[in-house]
């Protein structure tokens, strides 16, 4: 997502290049957005802006092993996670999900077979998975 930004006073006009999918990503993400339908801008308050930044990035992923009963609280670190809606190790849900604040996530893992998974946030603005995957024992 490209988002142009312009000050108006304490609000700003967004404009995206993909506006289709990005206004209702960002309307359903927690702020202050306003849209009139038919309009080509979005009015986003000034300290909303960071939201618009990129998809989120995962930095890092505690503990990175836990049983395959799940049940294990994980910690995931990085940026963009506000709008987060949902952690899946190997395809399957977490529980649990907290998102803490813009860089800090938890959740409780969930069941899985033995071995080293993919963990994938998801979030409006882009899905991403750990370049460090889980691993169940």
């Amino acid at each position: 997502m490209s988002w142009t930004l312009k000050s108006r006073g304490s609000w700003g006009e967004a404009t995206s290049s993909a506006p289709g999918t990005d206004f209702p990503a960002v309307l359903a993400l927690p702020g202050s957005w306003h849209w009139f339908p038919g309009a080509t801008t979005l009015l986003v308050r000034k300290d909303q802006w960071p939201s618009l930044a990129a998809p989120p990035v995962i930095d890092a992923i505690t503990p990175i092993t836990g049983p395959a009963a799940g049940g294990t609280g994980v910690t995931l670190t990085g940026s963009g996670f506000s709008g987060t809606t949902g952690v899946t190790f190997g395809g399957t849900a977490a529980t649990g999900l907290i998102v803490n604040d813009p860089g800090t996530v938890t959740c409780i893992t969930p069941a899985h077979a033995a071995g080293a998974v993919p963990v994938v946030l998801q979030n409006p603005r882009g899905n991403v998975t750990a370049a460090e995957q889980y691993a169940y024992v």
